[in-house]
């Protein structure tokens, strides 16, 4: 492993080798964030990026009050995958969206399992609609953003802002974050507090979804975005990049 390797990646790939040669069976428990980190001479931050990317990718499942775990790999395909980890990219592509509904709402558990925060935490769900073939609604925009993270008087004044810009500008430029990582899931599954897209897309018969993440640069959840979308459409991009 060369030099430039970031101290994250070595704890990952630690962890992968020691999975992979048995030391680490489905179930069983991985140091902790502080053992990781003093075994790697880095900080609890590191140690917790290094987990919190495994967990996501379904990898390793963190535990509330009692550690992580190897999941049991025959899980893993039911599960999203992820295949972009970290992009820099200048979207030009101007959104076209109308705004369906914005509220404060309890934290899904599959959110809050990628964020260190507390059980309790609220999320704003913003639904956005891309209508471009006249009335008939092309894709759903379900947006998460915990509410810690921003005032919800800030929110509401640059909805408008969010119905033409991509996620992570709006972060960026209304919500003074600082979005540096963005991870793409394929293949999400149909999460219930998701179920409400069936009526607004008038009921199709089949589904497809994707997810978005979008993080600062301590690997802290920022946004999720879930697009969902009939099967029907042969294509639906995903994001118009600049090169």
């Amino acid at each position: 492993m060369g030099e430039d390797t970031p101290q994250y990646v070595k704890i990952q790939n630690y962890i992968l080798d020691a999975i992979n040669s048995g030391k680490y069976l489905p179930g069983s428990k991985i140091p902790t964030e502080k053992e990781l980190a003093e075994m790697f001479s880095v900080s609890r931050i590191t140690a917790n990026k290094a987990l919190k990317e495994l967990s996501v990718a379904g990898v390793l499942e963190r535990v509330r009050g009692s550690g992580t775990f190897v999941c049991d790999q025959k899980t893993i395909p039911t599960e999203s995958c992820a295949f972009v980890s970290a992009v820099k990219f200048n979207p030009t592509h101007i959104r076209h969206h109308q705004l369906i509904s914005f509220r404060i709402a309890p934290g899904p558990e599959a959110l809050l399992k990628k964020t260190n925060l507390p059980a309790n935490t609220d999320f704003y769900e913003i639904i956005l609609a891309n209508k471009k073939s006249g009335s008939l609604m092309e894709s759903l925009d379900y947006i998460y953003i915990p509410s810690p993270t921003v005032p919800d008087t800030c929110i509401l004044q640059t909805l408008d802002y969010l119905c033409t810009h991509f996620v992570f500008d709006y972060l960026k430029t209304k919500l003074d974050t600082n979005p540096k990582y963005m991870k793409i899931f394929v293949n999400t599954p149909l999460y219930p507090f998701l179920e409400s897209a069936r009526e607004l897309l008038n009921n199709p018969p089949n589904m497809q979804m994707w997810c978005t993440d979008i993080y600062d640069a301590d690997m802290q959840l920022l946004g999720s975005i879930y697009t969902i979308y009939p099967d029907t459409l042969h294509e639906v991009p995903l994001f118009t990049f600049a090169l």
